[in-house]
């Protein structure tokens, strides 16, 4: 599975359960980097929370909320 930012229907390897997914966004440590050097330009610094790049994206299981996968900077990772 290539993990999006957005919800996504997958098959939960824990309860079988078929469905969308929960997706947490978090600013990586690239981001937080990013947004602490344009702090200095305030319009700027909003920069690092809409460039996908520079999120995490988890996904987790609607049912039991285990953890799926994530998309890490742009890039899949499999749990």
């Amino acid at each position: 599975i290539i993990w999006q930012p957005m919800p996504q229907v997958a098959k939960c390897r824990h309860c079988n359960y078929e469905g969308a997914t929960l997706v947490d966004r978090d600013l990586n440590v690239a981001g937080w980097a990013v947004c602490i050097i344009l702090c200095f330009f305030p319009p700027f610094c909003l920069i690092a929370c809409c460039y996908d790049g520079l999120n995490n994206y988890t996904h987790r299981c609607t049912s039991c909320k285990a953890f799926l996968g994530t998309r890490m900077g742009g890039i899949s990772q499999m749990a």
